[in-house]
């Protein structure tokens, strides 16, 4: 098997953003009226992903032997998900594939911005914490047994301070059972990885991240920003308005609102509006309701549901550059109490040293 090959067996998948960057570009040449062919063949030239240049190759040969674009697209269900294979199917039974394809550029550069968003504002908390954490083991390792010998010698087996002799048993206990608190964080990473993928607690905590004064807001925001957008796309495209709505809720990443989405769908299907029927789950807040209404009387839905998107994008901003303003300086505060801490307890015992070697 060559190199490609097998790569393309273990990494069958493309992030967001080239797939973004691969659908703009796609578009940008089919509006150029350059025929798909040559356009995938241009794609695959400059492509310098192993993995997208293998699906490009894939994507040219079934077009050149005759399928549809979509036909080529549904051989790879890792990388083209049934929403963007829809939004395709639809593209090409109005004639706009060029258009469609611009719309869906546009919906994965802003779910990949938004996700950009969340994880930059998760960068440095984590880079915090993780720093502490080697602070603290080297404090550990390198420093603290030399007080402790130090101590031994000079205080003759005296009492230590309560705060240094916390610090002693920490370095004792991390040195005899390190890797046992190893393991066992191991075992507990492994074990809620498990967990998240039974439906039953998945759900549960999603229903409790939702219930959270600071996190349940931002949740509700941005699951509101990717309902809208991925709905108005969808209706843009020529979708219908029910298999849109099947679609987008499939989306959903929380699985107790996918739930009040599921109710919402049986009453779009017993006729109801969908502003009438998002209203009556209370999933959404009533603003998003009516704003909806709005659009569905004025008979321009996809432009609502942009408008509100476009909205939420920017509170959920918001809410992340807050989060990272207050996360930044207590975090710090924490580091600093605990390289504090450690430092006050191994300097106390000098005072005890000092008086004893001085007869005081």
């Amino acid at each position: 098997m060559k190199k490609e090959e097998l790569r393309v067996t273990f990494f069958h998948t493309v992030n967001n953003e080239n797939l973004s960057t691969f659908t703009r570009q796609l578009a940008t040449l089919l509006q150029a009226k350059v025929p798909l062919s040559r356009s995938l063949g241009l794609l695959f030239k400059q492509e310098k992903s192993v993995v997208l240049r293998h699906i490009i190759s894939g994507l040219l040969n079934s077009v050149r032997s005759g399928d549809t674009f979509s036909e080529g697209l549904a051989r790879y269900p890792k990388v083209f998900d049934p929403f963007y294979l829809n939004i395709v199917k639809a593209g090409e039974t109005s004639g706009a594939l060029d258009t469609v394809l611009l719309r869906l550029a546009y919906f994965l550069e802003k779910k990949w911005k938004l996700k950009q968003a969340l994880i930059a504002a998760m960068i440095y908390p984590l880079i915090v914490l993780i720093a502490a954490l080697l602070i603290v083991v080297l404090l550990f390792i390198f420093v603290v047994p030399r007080f402790q010998d130090i101590y031994q010698e000079l205080l003759a087996g005296g009492s230590l301070p309560l705060p240094t002799q916390i610090v002693i048993d920490g370095c004792e206990f991390l040195h005899d059972q390190g890797w046992s608190v190893v393991t066992l964080i191991a075992i507990v990473v492994i074990f809620m990885k498990y967990s998240f993928s039974i439906d039953s607690v998945s759900r549960l905590l999603d229903g409790i991240s939702l219930r959270m004064p600071y996190l349940g807001e931002l949740v509700r925001k941005v699951s509101v920003a990717r309902f809208t957008r991925t709905l108005s796309t969808l209706l843009s495209s020529g979708v219908s308005l029910p298999e849109s709505f099947s679609l987008t809720r499939e989306v959903m990443s929380n699985r107790v609102m996918r739930d009040s989405l599921e109710r919402a769908y049986v009453g779009l299907l017993d006729g109801e509006s969908m502003a009438t029927a998002l209203e009556k789950v209370k999933l959404f807040p009533p603003v998003v309701s009516g704003m909806i209404n709005v659009g569905e009387e004025i008979g321009d839905l996809p432009t609502m549901l942009n408008r509100i998107a476009n909205s939420y994008d920017e509170e959920v901003d918001t809410i992340v550059a807050g989060f990272t303003t207050i996360i930044e300086p207590c975090m710090i505060i924490l580091l600093a109490i605990v390289i504090g801490f450690i430092v006050i307890a191994l300097f106390l015992p000098i005072i005890d040293i000092i008086q004893h070697l001085t007869g005081g």
